[in-house]
């Protein structure tokens, strides 16, 4: 299977919440944008992943692939918290340490981070996708 962790330096983007559920609907999030050398590689891993979805699928010939986390230019947007239920994602320092509350707090727009994201197949129903 392909190798689908990917490390890159980025900036996070537009509107950041990641200290505590807030707002009109009561989560956290922070979008990024993935540079295009990774994108490329994240396009050709995901095919390799999406047929290993689809051979589990409970139809393989009539599966519906779902759209990528990314668009065109590379932005992700990633919600969490609350009733989403998704995943909290893991802040560390540049040693590996969690940081803590208050480092959180002051995360914004413009700030640099590296990103390690994981890209992992799923088979939901007829609909595959990673």
């Amino acid at each position: 299977m392909a190798n689908n962790r990917y490390s890159f330096p980025t900036t996070i983007e537009g509107f950041t919440n990641v200290y505590e559920d807030s707002g009109k609907f009561n989560n956290r999030g922070f979008g990024f944008t993935i540079p295009d050398n990774i994108v490329e590689l994240m396009e050709a891993d995901r095919e390799e992943l999406l047929g290993w979805a689809k051979s589990k699928a409970p139809n393989p010939n009539r599966c519906e692939v779902a759209m990528t986390k990314w668009d065109e230019s590379g932005a992700v947007r990633y919600s969490y918290g609350g009733e989403t239920k998704r995943t909290e994602p893991v802040f560390v320092d540049s040693v590996g340490n969690p940081v803590g509350k208050e480092v959180l707090k002051s995360l914004r727009s413009g700030t640099k981070v590296n990103i390690i994201c994981q890209q992992s197949p799923y088979v939901f129903g007829s609909k595959v996708g990673t």
